[in-house]
Parts: structure tokens; sequence; C-alpha cells
């Protein structure tokens, strides 16, 4: 939850305002160009941010507020 709001708040900006395409787009050019590096890494990127997720969840709990009565 800590790292996403960054994550979603960050990419329309890097993609609208310096026109760089997502990685739905480079994934899919390394399909037809067949650029096995690249097509090894996408899913291992993947996993280090739900790992970092993960991690931020762990470390940081989600505070829970006392019901009232």
């Amino acid at each position: 939850m800590g790292v996403q709001l960054g994550y979603l708040m960050a990419a329309p900006f890097w993609r609208d305002v310096f026109s760089w395409p997502g990685s739905g787009f480079l994934l899919n050019t390394a399909i037809f160009q067949r650029d096995i590096p690249l097509l090894q890494d996408h899913p291992r990127a993947g996993a280090v941010f739900v790992s970092l997720n993960l991690f931020v969840d762990l470390v940081k709990p989600h505070s829970i507020r006392a019901s009232a009565p």
C-alpha cells in the first residue's frame, strides 16, 4: 500500500509529460523483436515490486481504530 500510492501518482506523470510508453508497450515490443533478456527481466521486476509492497505492509502495519461502543 505504501509503495503503490507513489507508483500510481508517478506513472501518468512520466507517461504524459515525457511521452514515455508504459511497460505493456515495452513488453509487446520485446515479444515481437524476440528480446529474450528483456522478456526474462520483466517478470523479475514485477516480483521485486510485489516484494517491496509486501515488505512495506509487514513492517508498517495499518493502524486499527478502536470501535465505538
